[in-house]
């Protein structure tokens, strides 16, 4: 197996064994050069613990800060997948710092910041600091089980997830990087937006405050659209069937108003005339209704004496009375129709007049107290005349 370092500086010709848990498992077998990196190779021993793709690597001196160095592996998690031929990353392979390079961190500058820090927290210890720091250590126990169980959620049931996060973290973080000349007029947009919102922040109060409610009733339609859509469901369902067999039709249909459409359209001038005559006759309607409301007195008293008058029969014959008067109009239109006979030599007129013939065809004459239910004064016309029977 390999793994990648950063710094292999450490490692010697002895002491360069590989260890799990601080046992022996294996040897460093070869370095070699990967860019800026180093390259591992070790050999573990049959029987090392199977090394997984979450392993990881560390560097570590025999010695407190100083000596040669040995590799501390972690197998990693027996949920994840097996390494390989593949080389442990360099993002999970640490190297140890020696003395020497750690006290080179201990610059005059450093030192004069770090004595600053320590008098700092002297001063912020002596004011009563020391008590809340011997609280926070009394309750470090069961803050740091709880933190451990945070720890352990965080990780994930693979012990993966966490790791997967922060790197798809990194993935968005340098996305976001790559396009930060558009990010930027984004973020001025934002700016924009929450200064509006601060500004209208007495309405969008008033807005949140009426939420609720307007919630609710939301709610309460939600409940009656569901109902109202539990109805219509089986309605629906028999409609299937029937929507199945219009279909054919209605593609018979298509020709048909496809051919129409010519029609249609050149009948539009046609519907723009009917529209002008049914607004006219929007118009005319209150006329039209004035004079209805004039002839209704005239139509009341046709209707309650003179229609009746001749709907009702004749004695003799059983005619209605108006069909008597067809009959004598129709014979004295025959009387006096011009004729010619063999010995004259110009056309005459002959017109017969009878009581029998009035009535049409030798047919009875109305009676005289019919005609008077329908008008008095023709009545007594029709008496003096002899056209009715008294």
């Amino acid at each position: 197996m390999s793994a990648v370092f950063a710094d292999t500086s450490g490692i010697g010709a002895v002491g360069d064994d590989v260890r799990v848990a601080g046992v022996p498992v294996g040897h460093i077998t070869g370095r070699a050069r990967q860019g800026d990196d180093a390259l591992v190779t070790m050999e573990l021993d049959p029987g090392a613990p199977a090394i997984h793709r979450d392993a990881t690597a560390e560097l570590r001196p025999h010695l407190a800060f100083e000596g040669t160095a040995y590799v501390a592996l972690t197998p990693g998690s027996p949920s994840a997948p097996g390494l390989g031929d593949s080389a442990i990353p360099l993002s999970q392979t640490r190297v140890y710092v020696p003395l020497d390079q750690a006290l080179r961190a201990f610059q005059p500058a450093t030192r004069t910041a770090l004595r600053d820090d320590v008098s700092g927290a002297a001063a912020a210890l002596g004011g009563g600091g020391a008590a809340g720091m011997r609280r926070t250590l009394q309750s470090a126990p069961e803050l740091m089980r709880t933190l451990g169980d945070v720890a352990g959620a965080a990780q994930g049931s693979h012990r993966a997830e966490l790791a997967g996060a922060i790197r798809n973290l990194a993935v968005t973080t340098a996305t976001v990087v790559q396009h930060r000349a558009s990010v930027q007029p984004l973020l001025a947009g934002a700016e924009a937006t929450l200064g509006a919102v601060d500004d209208q922040g007495d309405e969008l109060d008033a807005s949140l405050r009426e939420l609720p409610s307007a919630l609710a009733g939301l709610d309460s339609g939600g409940n009656a659209i569901d109902a109202l859509v539990d109805r219509l469901r089986p309605l629906a369902d028999e409609l299937v069937p029937g929507l199945q067999e219009l279909a054919p039709s209605l593609s018979e249909a298509t020709p048909l108003l496809r051919a129409a459409a010519p029609a249609l359209r050149r009948a539009r001038p046609l519907v723009a005339d009917l529209r002008g005559a049914l607004a006219s006759g929007a118009r005319a309607a209150p006329a039209t209704e004035r004079l209805l409301r004039q002839i209704d007195p005239t139509l009341e008293t046709l209707n309650s004496s003179l229609l009746p008058a001749l709907h009702e029969k004749t004695p003799e014959l059983g005619i209605p009375a108006y069909l008597a008067f067809l009959n004598l109009f129709e014979g004295g239109g025959g009387a006096s129709r011009p004729f010619q006979t063999t010995a004259q030599g110009t056309p005459g007129h002959f017109m017969r007049f009878g009581i029998r013939f009035l009535s049409g065809f030798g047919a009875p004459l109305p009676p005289c107290s019919l005609l008077e239910q329908a008008n008095s004064a023709i009545a007594g016309f029709a008496r003096k005349a002899g056209v009715c029977t008294p």
